[in-house]
């Protein structure tokens, strides 16, 4: 339920990743932000992979495009021009992957066949599973439960907040004097000059504390209204390239405004509320289904099971819970 309030995390993890590649250059200059490229047809090549000679396959933006169906939560919300190299990527791997399997004939094996077949009860039984779901997650209960979030979510503000993210240490001094020296009102052009990110302007918008890195909150917290941030805030994220590696950003942060955070519509986070409650209501399709079979269990030495005898008693699991509270400290 966490995701329903803190979603736009990946933006902001995607926006300050996007330096990275440009930062592996030569010490080239930072282009000014473009606009935003129209998305290609699904038909469009955006990458082609040769093997030993030979065109072994062409990606597709529709590809790529179909990557989204299964990203992890952390990035279902970030802008897909920023993602877009990264599920390109992930396409091209899986691909080269599918022709060397291919070339080992892995579908002659055995072992495949049985996959293949465990695959298809696994798929069978989740979309039964998700139809009888649907049956239960009538948007009343939808509504009901966004209610519920609602009033339980802490109370908290949100930031309008600019950067200018580089990976000169000296050079980031020095564009924090320019920033003081210029200004409020010339921050967005002087990250549009001399940022590494593709933010236009260097703004994320606002953003909640939780959805920033860890470095820039206390930061953010304390500074006042339209105020740069006093020290150069120094990150290491991630090389995308090489996962094993990370690369040091510095980051010069404008606070532009504060203000009480707004919960998001209904609308907005349905489909994740729809995710939220789909577990509790599996339980009780399932728990349902089980009461319409009559079920006979044995266990190896044949004898018949007690299946009651089996269900954890209340008194048990609280003594579970108190044991690890009893035991001594190290």
């Amino acid at each position: 339920m966490k995701s329903l309030i803190s979603s736009r995390a990946a933006a902001v993890a995607m926006a300050l990743l996007a330096s990275i590649p440009m930062a592996m250059g030569a010490g080239a200059a930072a282009p000014s932000p473009a606009a935003p490229a129209a998305e290609p047809s699904e038909s469009t090549v955006v990458g082609i992979i040769t093997i030993d000679g030979t065109v072994v396959k062409k990606v597709t933006a529709g590809d790529v495009k179909s990557k989204l169906a299964v990203l992890p939560p952390q990035l279902a919300g970030a802008p897909y021009d920023q993602i877009f190299p990264l599920l390109l990527k992930s396409v091209v791997t899986e691909q080269i992957i599918t022709y060397y399997a291919g070339k080992a004939a892995i579908k002659s094996k055995p072992e495949y066949a049985k996959m293949v077949e465990e695959c298809k009860k696994g798929a069978e039984q989740k979309l039964f599973l998700e139809g009888e779901i649907d049956k239960l997650a009538t948007p009343a209960e939808l509504e009901k439960s966004y209610k519920e979030v609602k009033e339980a979510a802490p109370k908290e503000d949100e930031y309008n907040v600019s950067m200018i993210t580089v990976t000169d240490k000296q050079k980031a001094s020095r564009l924090l004097q320019e920033a003081k020296k210029a200004g409020v009102a010339k921050f967005g052009e002087l990250a549009n000059k001399e940022s590494m990110n593709k933010i236009p302007d260097g703004n994320l918008g606002y953003v909640r504390l939780g959805e920033l890195p860890e470095a820039f909150r206390d930061k953010v917290k304390n500074a006042a209204k339209a105020t740069i941030v006093p020290n150069v805030v120094e990150i290491s994220m991630p090389d995308p390239s090489e996962p094993n590696k990370k690369v040091t950003t510095y980051n010069i942060i404008l606070v532009q405004d504060k203000r009480p955070a707004a919960f998001p519509p209904f609308e907005a986070v349905k489909n994740e509320l729809k995710a939220a409650v789909s577990s509790k209501f599996a339980k009780q399709v399932i728990k349902d289904l089980e009461g319409k079979a009559k079920i006979e269990l044995f266990g190896l030495d044949g004898k018949p099971l007690d299946q009651k005898a089996d269900a954890p008693k209340a008194g048990d699991a609280s003594k579970a819970e108190e044991a690890p509270k009893a035991a001594p400290a190290a």
